[in-house]
């Protein structure tokens, strides 16, 4: 279940990273995905 929320969480980071730097996207995917881990 928490690959199906991974995918909203980057689908979310993607549409709002605009301004941010590819890096920068995946430190926040990466972050969620900590996150969701460690919940």
């Amino acid at each position: 279940m928490w690959r199906a929320q991974a995918r909203i969480f980057m689908s979310l980071d993607i549409m709002n990273a605009n301004s941010a730097s590819f890096e920068e996207m995946l430190e926040q995917a990466a972050d969620g995905l900590l996150d969701m881990r460690n919940s």
